[in-house]
């Protein structure tokens, strides 16, 4: 069994860096905004056959979960930067 923690992607948003991550099951964010460290996670079950042959994530499933967190890591980093007042993304 793998037990690195692996970054699936780097980016810098709005002078923020964000961080996805993932260790086993268990997917996160980090941002780190006005000198702080913000981050949540997730928890992502495989399918059963996927499990039950020892499968890892597929490529489709890795890219959704990262799609999802780095859209919530900018959600909060716009947040942290504009206030209570989310912006609508074009």
């Amino acid at each position: 069994m793998d037990n690195d923690i692996k970054t699936l992607k780097a980016v810098e948003y709005r002078g923020c860096k964000v961080y996805i991550r993932n260790f086993h099951n268990i997917f996160e964010y980090l941002v780190i905004a006005n000198g702080e460290l913000y981050t949540t996670h997730m928890v992502v079950t495989k399918r059963p056959l996927q499990s039950l042959l020892g499968r890892d994530y597929t490529e489709k499933q890795l890219t959704d979960v990262t799609k999802y967190l780095l859209n919530t890591a900018e959600a909060t980093v716009d947040y942290l930067l504009d206030g209570d007042s989310p912006k609508q993304k074009p």
